[in-house]
């Protein structure tokens, strides 16, 4: 039986668990076995499947003294099913305080793309570039063959020569181009190169009957049928300075101007205090990766800045969850 979480308290909802279960889905937290220790959280993870199998790539936060934040890399683990076997650090050449977070992985034909937000930061002033936006293709080794910093909104063509932050990019290739979701609200999707320069550029807008703060991304469109579909996050003030995510999707049309045809008014899954939390941090639901496999969705993502969480969605109770926007 299909809820929408209406029953749900916001302010204390349960665990991302229960309530899908709740909502009749499987769903849990990834186990890292021996590469969790107390140095090293694994979360905001995404997935991708390739010809040597199905891969977890996630942000990896290691404590360091001078840095409350913890050091950020990427790290790929092959699975096994559902359980992380076999880790291999993603390899990224250059500065060595850069940090990598909240990966999204694309696979096109036999090249695998990580969308990654990257910084630099002093640990000695604490100051930092801001949040920038990359573009790695990275080899059968895991190792960065490429990289493209690439100059569109915010971000500049360096981590020091944007004129802002940038964050939750998400990419899809449509028709053999790349595609960047800039925004929902208006969905602003750039068409590229193959080589990442911009070529056009689709803006298009409708109320879309989301209240739960700003829509942002997102994992990685996978078309299904005549629409490309997306999980999504949001969030609203909690309480101090931190705040409370959800989780939604909505779907687009598989064509220019990409107009978003459909939208879960309500939350999918709620950042619950009941699942591992600590002082400090935001409750957080943080899709960053999906797979369509057998009419049924796996989500991927983070929870709590502690956790990777993994839930599987049957695409027909999405597709009851889900109500037109009138662009159809």
């Amino acid at each position: 039986m299909i809820n929408d979480l209406r029953d749900i308290p916001i302010l204390e909802p349960p665990s991302l668990k229960e309530q899908a279960e709740r909502q009749g889905w499987k769903a849990g937290v990834f186990n890292f076995g021996k590469a969790k220790t107390d140095q090293f959280e694994y979360f905001n993870s995404s997935f991708v499947s390739r010809a040597d199998g199905d891969w977890l790539i996630t942000r990896r936060s290691a404590y360091r003294e001078k840095i409350p934040q913890g050091f950020n890399d990427l790290v790929a683990f092959k699975l096994n099913g559902l359980s992380p076997v076999i880790g291999h650090k993603i390899k990224t050449p250059g500065h060595e305080m850069e940090h990598f977070e909240d990966p999204r992985a694309i696979q096109v034909g036999d090249r695998t793309f990580i969308s990654s937000c990257t910084f630099i930061l002093d640990e000695r002033t604490r100051k930092w570039t801001g949040a920038h936006q990359v573009l790695l293709e990275v080899n059968g080794s895991w190792q960065m063959e490429r990289r493209w910093d690439i100059p569109y909104g915010k971000n500049g063509t360096s981590l020091t020569n944007g004129t802002g932050d940038e964050k939750n990019w998400i990419w899809f290739w449509h028709e053999g181009h790349p595609h960047l979701v800039y925004s929902a609200q208006p969905h602003r999707v750039c068409r590229f190169t193959p080589e990442f320069a911009q070529e056009s550029e689709f803006i298009t807008g409708q109320p879309l009957g989301w209240n739960y703060g700003e829509i942002r991304g997102g994992t990685p469109p996978v078309q299904v049928g005549k629409r490309y579909w997306t999980f999504f996050h949001s969030s609203v003030p909690w309480t101090a300075l931190k705040r409370r995510y959800f989780m939604g999707a909505y779907c687009f049309e598989a064509k220019p101007p990409f107009r978003i045809l459909g939208v879960t008014p309500k939350p999918l899954l709620i950042g619950s205090w009941r699942d591992r939390w600590k002082q400090g941090v935001p409750l957080v639901v943080f899709p960053n990766g999906a797979a369509f496999r057998n009419g049924t969705w796996l989500v991927v993502g983070g929870q709590n800045d502690l956790d990777s969480f993994h839930c599987e969605i049957p695409h027909t109770d999405l597709v009851k969850l889900t109500e037109p926007t009138g662009a159809a």
